[in-house]
């Protein structure tokens, strides 16, 4: 069972630089007369463990552990559960539970990210300019898309790669091994109150602290007061940042806008930093801003007044894999009293016109002092308007980083965003072939991301031409406004023609890109605001499916729901809203309702009378939920073209 012994005494060196020996088995390792127990990439010393827990040492037996404990992903979060005044989410009964790991929180230097949109994004994009500057970074997300292992990451330096990497699945169960006593025990004591993410979110900061990491990058899972990783101490606490605020969770988070502020709000620390993204909702930031103020929270920076992000085009290259489209920015970093002192990032013009640009690519402008603004040129794979808020957020906490003396300079800055990447936020990648469609996938499940998805679908795609879908790359120009008209031409050195568009921003013409949406969303959602933002992209056919929700369907739309909604969307459309046709069908899977909307496809692009090699493969376009994106990743077809990602 646990393979052939080998009686050498071996020396392993793990990633965060400790040296441990150990008798090891193949996979894992174990010496079973000790007894010690370690996984061959875990950063510290094997410890001597209880026969009992040599007993749960197997996978099955951890993953046990977890499924034993309340799991509201799967259950469905109940009402008011992110409020203050909410018994189901007990931070003292978090307190207790790291108490039992050994306080692993108290030693973490954090940056704390909170939003309604936005945040994993603005977590991953900074947490990848820390690793760029050769931090060893630790990162914690939810929810995961394909395993568990995705929630937790590190970056170590002198990697082969800068990125974070999730802990391996190994290690995550010799974590769980490890304290698996301390756990239970904490469950008993807590009637089993515990819940899944309480211990996940434990256990990723055990492993931080294992691991020595420099700084974690957090993501709140619900709210903020509330929630189990609301922990850190005033000291520990860098910045915290909230991102845009919208009406998601509106139940769990008290039932209206205002409440959903002041829960996210629940973040923030005595006299330390506040970066604010861009705020749709007034009433929103006037909730932040006089809790930043209660709190003598210094700086509070609006991320938009700080840094200042504009497109310089997109990019299409077929051969790369996990996302083909990226986009260029021009990122001005805009003069703030708070920020740029002696010690802030901003300590004189001279240094920073002459850093070295080498891991810059285009660095043409990098550097120039454009009206006391330095301006970098910057290219991500999260692209759309939507994400430059991201994107600036993540810069803003980068220079409030920076003033108390992290060494960030704007080569990371840069070379960060460049390698950033989130599957399933406008992920895009191509079938083989000439008449292989593009394939969209994105987890959009709130009015204003399917709104951002279907501006983002319409920029990206904005007609076809001659070389459609055969040239290499294609850089496409900015954003335009709607009712502009908009173009694109080949890059140097590729194949294509140029492109064309017409105005009037109702969406996309279905002459141009057939789209077919595949549809999947959790049933706790705002279904009529989501279709109605996605019936812009006057998709050809919608095919309405459902897809396990945290591994079970207890929270899954029932496909007729949402092809009611849908109806129901056209029947109330406004006048000035052109009716369009479009076959509206359900299937039992996503995997079934991709092959359906494959071959629907087909038939559309038979109808417009297009042969082989000519016009557009058409869009095949995965939305309404991360869970509908995670089942997309399983099919065996896409598979190979995701593995970059």
């Amino acid at each position: 069972m646990w393979g052939v012994l080998r009686h050498t005494f071996v020396s392993w060196e793990w990633p965060c630089g400790f040296v441990h020996k150990a008798r090891s088995f193949l996979n894992p390792i174990v010496r079973i007369k000790g007894i010690y127990i370690a996984s061959k990439r875990y950063p510290f010393p094997a410890r001597s463990l209880s026969t009992s827990i040599l007993a749960a040492a197997s996978h099955d037996n951890t993953s046990g552990i977890l499924d034993e404990l309340t799991n509201y992903e799967r259950s469905g979060i109940p009402a008011t559960a992110g409020t203050v005044s909410s018994s189901h989410f007990d931070l003292g009964r978090m307190h207790r539970l790291l108490a039992a790991l050994g306080n692993p929180h108290l030693g973490l230097k954090a940056v704390h990210v909170a939003g309604s949109k936005g945040k994993g994004s603005t977590v991953t994009l900074l947490a990848h300019i820390l690793a760029a500057a050769g931090y060893r970074t630790g990162v914690y997300t939810s929810p995961h898309l394909m395993s568990l292992e995705e929630r937790i990451a590190v970056a170590h330096p002198g990697a082969a790669s800068s990125r974070p990497r999730p802990v391996l699945p190994d290690d995550l169960t010799f974590l769980l091994t490890r304290h698996a006593d301390a756990i239970r025990s904490r469950g008993r004591a807590e009637g089993g109150a515990l819940s899944h993410f309480e211990v996940v979110t434990a256990l990723a900061f055990r492993y931080f602290a294992d691991c020595s990491v420099d700084l974690a990058v957090v993501e709140t899972g619900l709210g903020g007061i509330t929630d189990a990783t609301n922990v850190f101490q005033p000291a520990s606490l860098q910045t915290a940042v909230i991102t845009g605020l919208g009406m998601e969770h509106v139940e769990a988070l008290g039932g209206s806008l205002q409440s959903i502020a002041a829960a996210k709000a629940g973040i923030l620390r005595s006299g330390r930093p506040l970066v604010l993204g861009r705020q749709v909702y007034d009433e929103a930031e006037q909730v932040v801003v006089a809790e930043a103020e209660a709190k003598g929270c210094r700086p509070v920076l609006r991320a938009e007044r700080v840094v200042s992000v504009q497109s310089d085009g997109l990019e299409i290259d077929l051969a790369r894999s996990g996302q083909i489209i990226r986009e260029r920015l021009k990122l001005a970093l805009l003069p703030h009293p708070e920020l740029d002192s002696p010690s802030a990032d901003s300590r004189n013009v001279e240094t920073r016109i002459n850093r070295s640009t080498s891991c810059l690519g285009d660095t043409s402008s990098n550097g120039r002092i454009d009206g006391g603004s330095a301006v970098l040129n910057a290219t991500v794979g999260l692209v759309g308007p939507h994400q430059h808020d991201n994107v600036a957020a993540a810069v803003a906490a980068a220079r409030v980083l920076r003033s108390q003396g992290w060494v960030l300079p704007d080569e990371a800055l840069v070379a960060g965003l460049r390698e950033a990447h989130l599957a399933g936020r406008f992920q895009v990648v191509k079938l083989p072939g000439t008449d292989g469609p593009f394939v969209v996938l994105d987890g959009a499940h709130t009015a204003e991301s399917a709104t951002a998805l279907a501006t983002c679908l319409r920029t990206a795609f904005p007609g076809p031409g001659p070389g459609f879908g055969s040239a290499a790359t294609t850089r496409i120009d900015p954003y335009t406004s709607a009712g502009s008209s908009c173009s694109a031409s080949a890059s140097a050195g590729t194949s294509g023609g140029d492109f064309g568009c017409s105005g009037g921003g109702a969406g996309i013409a279905t002459g141009d890109h057939p789209v077919a949406l595949i549809l999947a969303m959790a049933d706790d959602k705002d279904h009529r605001g989501v279709v109605m933002a996605l019936r812009a992209m006057q998709p050809r056919v919608v095919v309405f499916t459902s897809v396990p929700i945290a591994g079970s369907y207890r929270r899954a739309a029932a496909p007729g729901t949402l092809a009611g909604h849908w109806q129901a969307a056209a029947i109330l459309a406004a006048p000035s809203h052109r009716p369009f046709r479009c076959r509206e069908l359900v299937q039992a899977s996503l995997g079934s309702a991709f092959e359906k909307a494959r071959q629907e496809l087909r038939g559309v692009r038979a109808g417009m009378g297009l042969g082989p090699g000519q016009g557009s493969p058409g869009i095949i376009l995965v939305t309404g939920s991360l869970h509908a994106v995670a089942q997309a990743h399983k099919i065996s077809e896409l598979q190979p073209l995701l593995l970059g990602a």
